[in-house]
């Protein structure tokens, strides 16, 4: 049942996501899915968002030359949120020695 939710997360991250949206395509009442969310995985429904809008973001960033700024409106991410994730990869990258 949960593995509808990332699909579905995944599908439509780029739109407004709200709780209640995703409760009714998987037909679980808005509370049931937040305590399964919280339960099974230990994150929030708003966590589950922001994880598959980074990730998307963060292909971006590698494979296209698309402005960060296009990127974070795109993927309904603040320009903050984006350039934090942006400088923790580079980040990474660097002490990897890549």
């Amino acid at each position: 049942m949960l593995k509808n939710v990332f699909r579905f997360i995944e599908a439509n991250y780029a739109d407004d996501l709200k709780v209640e949206r995703i409760a009714r395509e998987v037909a679980l009442s808005p509370s049931r899915l937040i305590h399964r969310m919280r339960s099974q995985y230990g994150l929030t429904l708003g966590d589950c968002v922001v994880k598959v809008r980074m990730e998307k973001a963060q292909t971006l960033l590698r494979n296209t030359d698309m402005p960060i700024g296009r990127i974070a409106h795109g993927g309904r991410l603040s320009g903050s949120e984006l350039l934090h994730q942006g400088l923790q990869e580079k980040h990474t990258l660097h002490t990897q020695g890549v």
